[in-house]
């Protein structure tokens, strides 16, 4: 198992996810009961960038470290840091567009690293070769990753209407700050900080080196995938629990394309062996949507746990069983009384065993819903 806490070279000052932003989903669902919008509300603003930040990289083609050093007097550390953090994902990206090529397998004398597959790029030093602009035409769609998926980005990376990279314009473009803060001009960086920018990004997404299981589809063999997880499993339960929230049926709202209600998954009956009870009748077959948002129920007969409170959600209390939506963070009154009826109702034993089997399950249920 593989995994660092630096990327290539660097050392990030992006921190986890606070809880409010899952109460900010909740709120939202209370608010418009459209169970879609809260399933992307949790994957850009809870689950986010946290397999890349666990996952790191290393061997490649760039020492960002370095990269910082030279020109920290202008680069700001946190946007540095959101940048690369997202590297891995985005040669992904760029494999998809057939721009990077990956061996499909390799042995332990020979390298498994994904690299360019551009004719105009062959070498790292080959970027340094391209005119401004066509770099900036190449890596545009990484800085739209960058705001899209990094928790915080509205400060660091905004949309730009209009932005000339020595004759070439580009429309509604995300690109970095001059400045953040309160004081921000909101004015996209210049054209030569840019370009270095744009420079590193490339090399490092066209000949990436090595990151982390947590980035691959073997995430689950990671500790860490088990620590970070179950927050989605126990909002989804105190959403289904709490009369604040399910004073409705759950909308399904489905765009052109997604999955529907009663689409077949690739999960049977046995891939939750043996933590189902006898309380399904699936045996033998696939199973629908609908079998599965059944069967994960908090009060199915088919599994037999429960979380054994709702009001701590990581740095933030906040109770949604109560109908009122005050919160408690860690740097407020700890002595706040927490007593309630998410905390003394549900006063079960929970089974981590049992759960894990049926996260994994459950996040890749809600992966094909967006």
């Amino acid at each position: 198992m593989t995994g660092s806490n630096s990327y290539c070279g660097f050392r990030s000052t992006q921190g986890q996810v606070k809880g409010s932003n899952l109460v900010t989903c909740l709120d939202q669902y209370e608010g418009n009961h459209d169970f879609r919008e809260f399933d992307v509300c949790l994957e850009d603003k809870v689950h986010a960038n946290i397999h890349m930040m666990h996952a790191g990289q290393w061997d490649c083609a760039v020492d960002w470290n370095d990269f910082y050093e030279e020109h920290k007097v202008w680069l700001d550390k946190d946007l540095l840091s959101m940048m690369a953090v997202l590297m891995s994902s985005s040669t992904i990206n760029f494999r998809v567009t057939g721009d990077v090529s990956c061996p499909s397998s390799c042995s332990g004398d020979e390298s498994c690293s994904c690299k360019s597959s551009m004719d105009i790029i062959k070498t790292p030093s080959d970027v340094d070769e391209l005119s401004r602009s066509k770099r900036m035409t190449l890596i545009k769609s990484a800085w739209t990753s960058i705001r899209s998926h990094s928790v915080g980005s509205d400060e660091y990376v905004q949309l730009t209407k209009s932005y000339d990279m020595d004759g070439t314009t580009y429309s509604n473009v995300f690109l970095p700050l001059h400045s953040k803060g309160p004081n921000a001009d909101h004015l996209p960086m210049d054209n030569t900080k840019l370009d270095l920018l744009n420079r590193l990004m490339l090399k490092t997404i066209l000949f990436q080196g090595s990151y982390g299981i947590m980035m691959t589809g073997a995430a689950p063999n990671d500790p860490l995938f088990w620590v970070m997880h179950p927050i989605f499993d126990k909002a989804t339960h105190a959403l289904r629990l709490s009369p604040r929230y399910n004073t409705e049926e759950f909308v399904w709202n489905n765009l052109e394309g997604s999955e529907k209600y009663e689409s077949m998954t690739p999960f049977t009956r046995l891939d939750f062996e043996p933590y189902l009870g006898e309380g399904t009748k699936t045996k033998g077959k696939y199973l629908k949507n609908s079998e599965l948002w059944e069967i994960l129920h908090p009060s199915s007969e088919s599994i037999y746990y429960i979380y054994d409170q709702f009001t701590e959600w990581g740095d933030v209390d906040f109770d949604p069983f109560s109908l009122s939506t005050t919160t408690t963070s860690e740097e407020d009154d700890e002595d706040n009384d927490s007593s309630s009826a998410a905390s003394s109702s549900v006063r079960i034993g929970i089974n981590h065993h049992c759960f894990s089997c049926f996260l994994i399950t459950f996040s890749l249920l809600f992966s094909s819903w967006v």
